[in-house]
């Protein structure tokens, strides 16, 4: 004799649509969260690599300026160093950025970078051929700084608009997928009980037609 196999309940079955609904939430956030985490990592990096040029960059100035003063040629490490730190920097740079309106402004920083350090070379072997410096070349060195200083600020403007966003971005996605799949689960739990609730009252149906045969 074959014994029948129970049936899960009604109320086991209500848990357990609690339990993956709570699962796919939880596991919807966790997403998000995730790209937030990595959309902020990213933007946060792009905005260091930026300030590593900027850096360079007033790195080799104070290096010119020394050797300008020193007429000594260690005075120029600086400048050296920070030609080096200022090309690695950029390099990084373009690996990370990802926006057109980005690299526009990353190559006008470029541009009045070049144009500073040709400047500045031109300056050293003045220097070297102990030549006074230009009038005209100082101030067409000091545009060129001012121009890259301009659109370095741009740059950081709009890596901070870029992350703020992606950010809400993110978060609306948040929302609309919890909102979803709270309103997928709610459906299916209305139809589950409404399931219950007809086959409740075909039960009693059944019952009241027979206790009056």
């Amino acid at each position: 004799m074959h014994r029948a196999k129970p049936s899960i309940s009604n109320l086991t079955k209500t848990r357990l649509l609690l339990g993956v609904g709570v699962v796919a939430v939880c596991a919807a956030v966790w997403g998000v969260s995730e790209i937030q985490r990595q959309t902020a990592e990213r933007v946060f990096e792009e905005s260091r690599a930026a300030n590593r040029m900027l850096v360079a960059m007033l790195d080799q100035e104070t290096g010119l300026r020394g050797f300008a003063i020193a007429r000594r040629e260690e005075f120029l490490e600086p400048f050296v160093r920070g030609g080096q730190d200022f090309d690695a920097a950029l390099t990084d740079l373009r690996a990370l950025v990802e926006e057109d309106g980005q690299e526009a402004t990353i190559y006008s920083m470029v541009r009045a970078a070049r144009r500073w350090q040709g400047l500045a070379e031109d300056g050293i072997s003045e220097i070297r051929r102990s030549r006074r410096l230009d009038a005209a070349q100082i101030v067409a060195r000091k545009e060129a700084f001012d121009e890259f200083r301009r659109q370095s600020a741009e740059l950081d403007t709009e890596l901070t608009g870029q992350r703020n966003r992606e950010l809400d971005e993110a978060g609306l996605i948040s929302v609309l997928v919890i909102l979803v799949l709270g309103l997928g689960f709610a459906g299916f739990g209305f139809l589950v009980v409404e399931r219950q609730t007809r086959a409740g009252r075909r039960r009693r149906e059944a019952e009241r037609r027979y206790r009056t045969t």
